[in-house]
């Protein structure tokens, strides 16, 4: 089941870290960036940007479990957890 969470943009691999080693290699995240370039003094530089700012999409079959979500709370770089995503993962 996906849930989604609102983290800290500098603690983000910290809080990825924290998951894979709750839940093991098996959980997997989306958090999409674009991609766009800038010129500074001739020079073409790449810069990525997360579409979705501060909220990131994790997936692990124990999510279905609403006390799991609970437990993870007090995670490093976790702000919070979304409610409700249980009702809309069919969307």
């Amino acid at each position: 089941m996906w849930a989604v969470a609102k983290i800290k943009k500098k603690e983000l691999n910290t809080f990825r870290k924290k998951l894979i080693d709750e839940f093991g290699e098996s959980i997997k995240f989306y958090y999409p960036k674009i991609q766009h370039h800038k010129y500074f003094k001739n020079k073409l530089k790449k810069f990525e940007k997360p579409i979705l700012e501060n909220y990131i999409f994790c997936y692990h079959i124990k999510f279905q479990k609403v006390h799991t979500i609970g437990e993870m709370k007090y995670l490093r770089g976790l702000i919070y957890f979304l409610r409700g995503c249980e009702k809309n993962q069919k969307e």
